[in-house]
């Protein structure tokens, strides 16, 4: 019944013609795709690079979104290959920005497929679990020998809020213009956007200690949650923990990457990211340093994550 449902909702949403390979095979892309659970509802643009266009919880959008970004493209979540070095700027559209194939669609899934480009296409499979958590899994196939490669998600929100993660000491820098941050004596990185509002662009670089990235805003909760990656397993250049601060536009980038790897063609790299959102309880201290808001995000890791980490919260 629920592939029925799904099946029936794709049909529903085509919305424009076919487009083509570069293989010259003919595929039906989507304008949106939308899966929801309770008070959250997630929003798949095949059309524009299979990106997460919208997260909505208690019917308040969380990405920062097209229809903020005006004639920007820089909105929503993409998946990019890491190092950068490989592409340069703009990013491979292929990737990024063109249409993906819809592989699938039911109630709580969807599988979403690149145009081979750069010699690798990339797969999304994202999904709603019961209880609300979005769980994104990427695979990078290779159609070319890679040196070195590493999965990279960019998730665009709005430059407010604070936002915090625990790293290995000292591996924070600054690789592009200014950021103000602070790190605490339990080695979390601080950035206060409330306290330091419009700021110019720049950005932060760090090694991730537990593998997840939080950010709070109106005191609700966004969670990544990836798969920690040792210092020397980083793509040369990256870190597993990036936050970028636009000049420009009112958005900030929270970015993590996987673990660099050697690839060959025909080999795949499998990563897989969690998203959690979750109001914080009223009385709990939202503040820079605050011990107890950083033990309330670890105990929104999964239990298998908590018990590696040795965590008793």
């Amino acid at each position: 019944m629920k592939k029925l449902a799904g099946l029936a909702c794709l049909l529903a949403l085509i919305a424009h013609a076919v487009e083509s390979t570069a293989s010259g095979d003919a595929f039906v892309t989507l304008d949106s795709l939308q899966l929801g659970r309770g008070d959250l509802t997630l929003t798949v643009d095949p059309a524009v690079g299979g990106r997460i266009a919208s997260l909505r919880f208690q019917g308040q959008e969380v990405l920062f979104s097209q229809g903020h970004a005006q004639k920007s493209n820089n909105w929503g979540s993409t998946f990019w290959l890491s190092p950068q070095s490989l592409w340069g700027w703009p990013p491979i559209e292929a990737h990024d920005s063109n249409p993906y194939q819809v592989l699938s669609f039911e109630e709580d899934s969807v599988v979403l497929q690149s145009a081979p480009s750069a010699e690798a296409s990339i797969t999304k499979r994202v999904s709603l679990s019961q209880d609300r958590e979005v769980q994104l899994d990427y695979e990078i196939l290779a159609t070319h020998d890679f040196t070195e490669v590493a999965p990279w998600e960019v998730t665009r929100v709005p430059m407010a809020g604070l936002v915090f993660y625990p790293i290995t000491e000292d591996s924070v820098e600054v690789v592009m213009g200014r950021v103000q941050y602070s790190v605490d004596a339990n080695d979390l990185v601080w950035l206060d956007l409330d306290a330091n509002p419009a700021p110019p662009e720049g950005k932060v670089n760090a090694n991730g200690r537990e593998g997840w990235l939080a950010w709070v805003l109106d005191r609700r909760l966004y969670l990544k949650v990836f798969e920690p990656v040792p210092r020397h397993l980083q793509a040369q250049g990256e870190g597993d923990v990036e936050i970028y601060l636009s000049g420009v536009a009112p958005y900030m980038e929270l970015e993590v990457q996987g673990a660099a790897q050697v690839l060959k063609a025909g080999e795949a790299l499998s990563w897989q990211v969690l998203w959690r959102v979750t109001e914080l309880p009223a009385e709990l201290d939202v503040a820079v340093g605050s011990r107890a808001l950083a033990d309330f995000v670890r105990r929104q890791l999964p239990a298998s994550r908590r018990l590696a980490l040795g965590l008793n919260l």
